[in-house]
């Protein structure tokens, strides 16, 4: 969403991780920090792993209303 009197475009980002050893998969995300381009969460998300060699799925999106969520960026990592 931009700001029309500084130019400035805000996000909605919040993080979706996911950890998929085998279906189904296991998924959870942080708060929505609106409005916001310098986010910070302090948030506790908790999965539960029962292999430590397979790797968790972490996402970043742009929330939107009256459309898909946009991806701003993704990574896996790998615990062991």
């Amino acid at each position: 969403m931009k700001n029309e009197s500084s130019g400035i475009t805000n996000n909605f980002p919040y993080w979706s991780i996911s950890y998929a050893e085998r279906f189904p998969m296991q998924k959870t995300k942080t708060k929505v920090i609106e409005g916001n381009c310098n986010p910070v969460w302090n948030d506790e998300l908790t999965l539960t792993m029962k292999d430590p060699k397979a790797p968790i799925h972490i996402a970043m999106y742009d929330k939107d209303m009256f459309s898909n969520d946009d991806s701003m960026g993704m990574a896996e990592i790998d615990l062991w």
